[in-house]
């Protein structure tokens, strides 16, 4: 009887272990699901060993999943707290895939993403800055490209005589005819990020059509001997007037060195140029305008580092430009001289950068040129007029805005 009660007590206390084994597995199920993985360690090395001989060898195999699970958690953890975002987010993705249920896990790749946008440098960069219209109705793009999520267009103070339309990649511009004969002129800001990109758009004014009178009979057609007489007369009087006019002092100087700056809506120039006379007070020279407003900064580096390398020293891309031109001249009096130039203008674009180890550059800073640029039409009218023998003053507009100098006369 003794010996049936031994029994029968020893199978309940084994199925009395066998529940509790089995309740301990179900709660490390539950740590490890909900991201525990400290909690679900301990839970199963308790449960192994209350379990069944054919149940060890599974428990064994999720002790050693919740051990680098919790392994991998603390290294996650201490690179995000290291402000190490992208090694952080690559360590938390692995962990959703051996447990897909860890909030935890989810909620901090989360907040990787927000700190690594937060800490990419936003570049903008446009295809073209000016924008000329003749007097007609036209349409013209402008490219764009950004790694923002999105762009925007300031449209709060746009005239009414043209619109823009923003695209993914581009905008587009459209103007209106111009029925006067006055030019017109306005800008708009692209922005992306911090940056702001400036873009002037001229339109020409309606062109003034010359008027052709009728055929008629010409004045030798209807002239008669008194009027012939006259007429040699005249002839005579011509000549001396233009002995008179050789002697003047249209020709006072030969040549001169000009030097003055040139001031426009988005660019301030050096402008040195170069005339001299050739025949009969036409004039003829060379004119370079140097920008002053580039955003380029630092050291150049082009050549020696290549545009793809050290990258996270990128914080924007940048533009300078300068344009060059013939200059052509007719003095109209004796103070008075109009000057032409035409030519070319070149903006070229950079990569501005940043060492923060200061290695490269000026106090870290320095740049390389993208080998980007894009040539446009330099044209510019002045008028020049003579305050000494050896001084004169000089202004006008042109397409880099209005121009002012001081002549000096060799």
């Amino acid at each position: 009887m003794k010996m049936k009660q031994s029994i029968l007590f020893l199978i309940a206390l084994l199925f009395c272990f066998s529940g509790i084994s089995q309740d301990l597995s179900q709660q490390a199920n539950d740590c490890f699901e909900s991201g525990d993985y400290a909690c679900a360690e301990i839970k199963y090395e308790a449960s192994y060993k209350l379990a069944k001989q054919s149940e060890k060898q599974i428990t064994e195999i999720k002790i050693q999943i919740a051990k680098w699970c919790l392994e991998k958690l603390t290294s996650a953890n201490n690179e995000f707290a290291a402000n190490n975002y992208t090694s952080a987010k690559e360590i938390y993705q692995e962990l959703l895939t051996t447990n897909f249920n860890d909030n935890f896990a989810k909620s901090q790749i989360e907040k990787c993403n927000l700190f690594i946008e937060k800490a990419t440098i936003k570049t903008l960069h446009i295809s073209r800055s000016n924008l000329i219209f003749n007097e007609d109705a036209n349409t013209k793009n402008i490219d764009v490209v950004t790694n923002s999520k999105f762009y925007t267009v300031e449209k709060d103070n746009l005239p009414d005589w043209f619109t823009v339309t923003v695209h993914l990649d581009y905008v587009t511009v459209s103007c209106e005819l111009n029925k006067k004969r006055k030019p017109r002129s306005d800008e708009f800001v692209i922005m992306a990020g911090p940056n702001r990109r400036k873009v002037t758009v001229t339109q020409e004014g309606k062109k003034k059509h010359k008027y052709v009178s009728p055929e008629v009979l010409s004045y030798e057609q209807i002239s008669t001997p008194f009027d012939t007489q006259k007429e040699n007369n005249n002839k005579a009087s011509n000549t001396k007037s233009d002995l008179k006019k050789t002697n003047n002092v249209y020709s006072a100087s030969k040549s001169g060195f000009d030097m003055g700056f040139g001031f426009s809506t988005d660019e301030t120039d050096i402008t040195i140029n170069f005339d001299f006379e050739i025949n009969n007070n036409y004039w003829i020279g060379v004119q370079a305008n140097i920008s002053l407003d580039g955003d380029i900064v630092g050291e150049n580096f082009t050549g020696t580092i290549n545009i793809n390398e050290y990258s996270e020293d990128i914080y924007e891309l940048a533009n300078n430009s300068w344009a060059i031109g013939l200059r052509v001249g007719k003095q109209i009096s004796n103070k008075i001289k109009i000057v032409g130039a035409l030519g070319m203008a070149i903006e070229y674009e950079a990569q501005n950068r940043y060492d923060q180890f200061t290695i490269l550059g000026n106090n870290g800073y320095y740049h390389v040129k993208t080998g980007n640029r894009e040539n446009s039409l330099y044209a510019a009218i002045n008028c020049n007029v003579s305050i000494a023998k050896w001084f004169a003053i000089e202004g006008g507009f042109g397409t880099r805005g209005f121009e002012f100098k001081g002549i000096i006369k060799i």
